[in-house]
């Protein structure tokens, strides 16, 4: 229940931004997605400082400092004397002089470590040194402002280190302006989720891991060619007799930091946050099975289809299209009827990876072994639509093209980010959480309709994936309230011990409240939440009522207001037409 002496003012959280910023600095319009991903629902779009006039803005986001001219610096003044709260990231530009810090020069990658005085929202986020990209060193400059904290003393800092040098300089500092304040981390956290969910453009093979636990140069352009995350400082050791890996979700820790400073200075501002909670019924994360049929072994799918049954479960089952010419061999019509008549979801498995001339890396073979795979489910009476894919060894070139190709072609959900290795298990990509992609090779870049759900492993107990990390990765999901992906492929299902290792961990999620949907679902969920537009939000007593534009799709939602009172309501109790009514 919420606290009715707390007193509260309804209002939104601003984010600076528009196609003037986003072309200045693509990274900023990232903001809206790590805002999706955690269901804020009211915060909006501001073009300019002068729009913080408005009395229902209560909190302030600047997602790059070098954005702003020196005339925004008066209205953010004014909007902070009159108890307006600000975040400022990235580079601080003109916020120097209020901050009184003098920024050195950029530092192109380090870590970023607690400080002292952080609340406990913020310390939650630390489970390891968070990995972030362009951060400036800040220095006090006494002889143009005062940095303090809340209660006037000298602030603690963020503190973050360089390399494997643990060297601890600030990158944070606090102001109080007024009934207001601000607080900047000078460090480009939405550039630096881009840059490692996206990595750079793959032409050539990757470095790999120095402890020979991840040859990613193995002659072949994958994904894992492009991990932007430290061999060294960013894999853990779940289990101290086998390799280290990517268990923490470096992309999940950076979204919690910045929506944990969100809810504090709401806090502070009196600004109740409503956010649509990540799954429905109040599910703590959800699963997802999956396979790829590399090179379609027809006499092997009994065995997958068996171990499903027995695990109870629905998998995303990405199939090879096979080539007209017989060179690469199709699954049976029999195994395609009864893959489909168990409910589980026909995707692709795009090779571009087989020496042949229908499986070269490009669009057009993309097109034709999805007409082809389409055209095989039709004639076996299966209208599905084919809505996901994963590439076969997870091959990858360039940066962006094959998201760009898949939207063409109308798949909207990729699988395809993961490790090859045994060291590069885990979350390379530093999310467990469903993430759009964003376009930032165009003016003004745009976030790309569809999803990438990054997997963690396949063939838990095989050769490449110890039994051993099976749970941790369900745990980290679970944590995180993400996907636990775990991938097997058919063509090893003879082997009793990975039939044994799918029901075990299926089991272990469903233990800890888990979920074991499709790709398909978790799209269509995760589309219908990002739908949700609210165009105003007022308060009548103890009630706030939002004006939302409320797609179908979302059955069993629920809704949470966090910051200074905390609460939790069903949208369907709350919602009467397009209106949304929280009680607090």
């Amino acid at each position: 229940m919420a606290d009715t002496s707390v007193s509260i003012e309804a209002g939104w959280v601003a984010v600076l931004g528009g196609a003037h910023h986003w072309s200045q600095a693509p990274a900023t319009l990232y903001i809206e997605e790590l805002l999706a991903q955690a269901g804020l629902l009211n915060w909006r779009w501001i073009g300019g400082c002068e729009e913080l006039a408005d009395p229902a803005i209560r909190v302030v986001v600047i997602p790059n400092g070098k954005l702003l001219l020196a005339s925004d610096i008066e209205p953010l003044r004014q909007f902070m004397a009159h108890g307006g709260r600000m975040l400022a990231l990235g580079r601080p530009g003109p916020l120097d002089a209020m901050f009184g810090v003098r920024p050195q020069p950029p530092i192109r990658e380090g870590w970023l470590l607690p400080g002292e005085s952080m609340g406990g929202r913020m310390q939650a986020a630390w489970r390891v040194p968070l990995h972030v990209f362009d951060l400036v060193h800040l220095l006090p400059d006494d002889t143009r402002g005062r940095v303090s904290s809340g209660n006037g003393h000298p602030a603690a800092p963020l503190m973050f280190s360089v390399g494997n040098h643990n060297v601890s300089w600030p990158v944070s500092a606090t102001v109080e302006i007024g009934a207001g304040s601000g607080l900047l981390i000078a460090a480009d956290l939405p550039a630096s989720v881009v840059r490692i969910q996206q990595g750079l453009a793959i032409f050539h093979d990757g470095e790999p891991a120095p402890d020979g636990t991840a040859d990613i140069n193995d002659g072949i352009l994958k994904c894992d060619d492009s991990i932007m995350l430290d061999w060294t400082r960013d894999r853990q050791k779940p289990v101290e007799s086998l390799p280290p890996i990517f268990l923490q979700p470096q992309c999940d820790l950076i979204r919690e930091l910045l929506i944990a400073a969100i809810e504090d200075l709401a806090e502070a501002a009196r600004l109740p946050l409503v956010r649509l909670d990540c799954w429905p019924r109040n599910l703590p994360a959800v699963g997802l099975i999956s396979h790829d049929s590399d090179l379609n072994e027809s006499d092997k799918v009994r065995f997958q289809m068996q171990a499903d049954s027995d695990a109870d479960v629905a998998a995303t089952w990405c199939i090879m299209s096979g080539t007209s010419d017989g060179a690469i061999p199709e699954y049976s019509p029999e195994a395609l009827a009864a893959i489909a008549a168990s409910g589980h979801e026909i995707a692709l498995n795009y090779d571009a990876r087989t020496d042949h001339p229908d499986c070269r890396w490009g669009p057009h073979t993309l097109e034709l072994q999805l007409d082809r795979l389409r055209q095989r489910i039709r004639s076996i009476g299966c209208n599905a639509a084919i809505q996901s894919n994963r590439n076969y060894f997870c091959r990858w070139q360039g940066r962006l093209e094959m998201f760009r190709w898949l939207i063409e072609v109308g798949i909207r959900v990729d699988q395809t980010k993961g490790g090859s290795k045994t060291g590069c298990l885990g979350w390379p990509f530093g999310s467990c959480h469903p993430w759009r992609p964003m376009d930032d090779e165009v003016s003004p870049p745009y976030l790309m309709k569809m999803l990438e759900i990054s997997f963690a492993t396949a063939d838990l107990g095989g050769l490449r994936c110890p039994q051993e990390f099976g749970r941790h990765y369900v745990d980290v999901a679970h944590e995180h309230g993400g996907v636990a992906s775990l991938q097997f492929h058919p063509w090893q299902s003879d082997q009793e011990a990975l039939r044994a290792s799918l029901a075990e961990h299926v089991a272990y999620g469903r233990s800890k409240g888990l979920e074991w949907w499709t790709a398909r679902q978790i799209a269509g969920w995760q589309f219908a939440r990002r739908a949700v537009r609210v165009a105003s939000i007022r308060q009548l007593g103890r009630r706030l009522v939002l004006q939302a534009d409320l797609p179908p799709g979302l059955e069993g939602a629920t809704l949470t207001l966090t910051g200074p009172v905390q609460t939790t309501v069903d949208l369907d109790a709350a919602a009467s037409g397009q209106e949304i009514a929280i009680t607090i």
